[in-house]
């Protein structure tokens, strides 16, 4: 079940980009501290996530090159940033809307929540290396979720992979 893996380690990279870097100067941020609120649902409650995934490469020879040593690089040091943005209507819901700026990874965040609910509904994650974009637009739904037959949950795997 290769592409369930993918889905579920794709899952777990979006909700790590929503904390990832949060120090001490950002956990006094009430945005980031909003944006994390709304997303620590994700680690309680079953949900269904649908995911798309868009790759440009800067050109056929970056991408050839991509391939063979597994991306990277690095970026100059800067500091994660959180706005609230105006709300919108998101899948015919009311959403509070958060940007995330992580500059040092090459990450962007845009999360819609509910305001009925207060749950995310869904994320825009962009990844710039550089010579690779990736665009990840993932989609929430709470509703009707039954786990498999001995499924784990997400705090189960993140403990199995070395996390806390």
């Amino acid at each position: 079940m290769k592409t369930m893996r993918f889905c579920v380690y794709a899952a777990l990279a979006t909700l790590a980009s929503f904390t990832a870097g949060m120090n001490a100067a950002l956990a006094a941020d009430s945005v980031c501290n909003e944006l994390k609120g709304s997303t620590l649902v994700l680690r309680t409650l079953p949900f269904h996530i649908y995911m798309t995934e868009t790759q440009t490469f800067a050109n056929s020879t970056l991408a050839k090159a991509g391939g063979q040593i597994g991306m990277g690089g690095t970026k100059p040091s800067e500091e994660s940033k959180c706005k609230a943005l105006p709300d919108e209507v998101m899948y015919g819901q009311q959403a509070r809307v958060y940007f995330r700026s992580s500059p040092a990874l090459g990450i962007e965040t845009k999360l819609w929540v509910s305001k009925s609910t207060n749950r995310p509904v869904r994320t825009d994650t962009t990844n710039d290396s550089g010579a690779m974009k990736i665009l990840t637009v993932s989609r929430y739904e709470y509703g009707d979720v039954r786990a498999p037959v001995g499924a784990v949950t997400m705090a189960e795997m993140v403990k199995s992979k070395g996390g806390r």
